[in-house]
């Protein structure tokens, strides 16, 4: 994982974002912007080739395309995809860090960190701050400062997640385990198979877990099943029924007080208060 380094405050500038999503296959275009681009992806596996290396993003990674550079999809992703993006103005980022260099303790702290490609150990966290971007991108109270600002507090996020994922990469075990959650965050994942599976005693691997991301298990899991409900939410029809068991909770009753528990209002508020922003946009265009 090439990381590269840039000083947020004075060399990045916010342009524009959206959400790209379809549930037909798909590959991305070859295609060279002016400018550069971070994405999250939310829904599928993206085949990207990247500054000549090749990249499997999944759900709950982040990748970056470089500016001025090619860029495009090695194959379809079969079941669809979906992902946040937004494009920001910015220099060369300078590489500091390859895979053949591991001391992240020579960084220099004042700077901010990017990778191509990097999975997240906070999901939950990027995905509510690519939200939040969003939705103030499409209201009548939108700023360019606030745009700004927010883009900046992203991109310090996804900085200190970058170091961190560095910075435990000796522990491929724990990141494998982590990859494995982010991908199976809909199926049932009882304890005692996720520490077997990864050769752990299930006592220690609450005590690991909980050290390492702050979380359980089970809240982790949540976040990223509340994640998906809020996509699912936004960009779907699906009844609130369906989208509690599309997101892996095991009934519309528990789901909805769940939901209620950790956003302050329903599902269906959660719906409806996004589609009133985007009709008031609509209004006053």
């Amino acid at each position: 994982m090439q990381i590269m380094s840039f000083q947020l405050e004075r060399e990045v500038e916010y342009v524009e974002c959206g959400i790209m999503t379809t549930d037909e296959p798909w590959q991305h275009l070859p295609r060279i912007f002016g400018l550069w681009v971070i994405a999250l992806c939310t829904r599928g596996t993206m085949y990207m080739n990247i500054e000549n290396v090749e990249y499997a993003i999944h759900a709950g990674d982040v990748f970056i395309l470089p500016v001025k550079k090619l860029h495009y999809g090695t194959r379809l992703s079969p079941g669809g995809i979906s992902y946040y993006w937004a494009h920001f103005s910015g220099p060369d980022l300078e590489p500091v860090l390859t895979d053949e260099q591991n001391d992240i303790a020579q960084i220099p702290p004042e700077r901010s960190y990017l990778a191509y490609h990097v999975s997240l150990l906070d999901v939950n966290t990027v995905s509510m701050l690519f939200n939040q971007l969003y939705d103030n991108n499409y209201t009548q109270h939108y700023t360019p400062h606030l745009q700004r600002d927010l883009l900046r507090v992203l991109l310090y996020e996804i900085s200190n997640q970058t170091l961190l994922r560095r910075a435990r990469k000796f522990d491929q075990r724990f990141m494998q385990l982590l990859d494995y959650l982010r991908s199976n965050f809909t199926k049932p994942l009882p304890l005692m198979e996720l520490a077997e599976q990864f050769d752990y005693n299930k006592h220690y691997l609450c005590r690991l877990f909980k050290a390492r991301t702050g979380k359980t298990i089970v809240a982790y899991q949540t976040e990223l099943r509340l994640c998906y409900a809020c996509q699912l939410l936004n960009e779907t029809n699906h009844p609130v029924k369906g989208v509690a068991v599309e997101s892996g909770f095991e009934s519309e009753k528990y789901f909805m007080r769940v939901f209620k528990k950790h956003m302050h209002i329903t599902p269906t508020q959660f719906r409806n208060s996004h589609r009133i922003a985007i009709m008031d946009i609509k209004m006053d265009q």
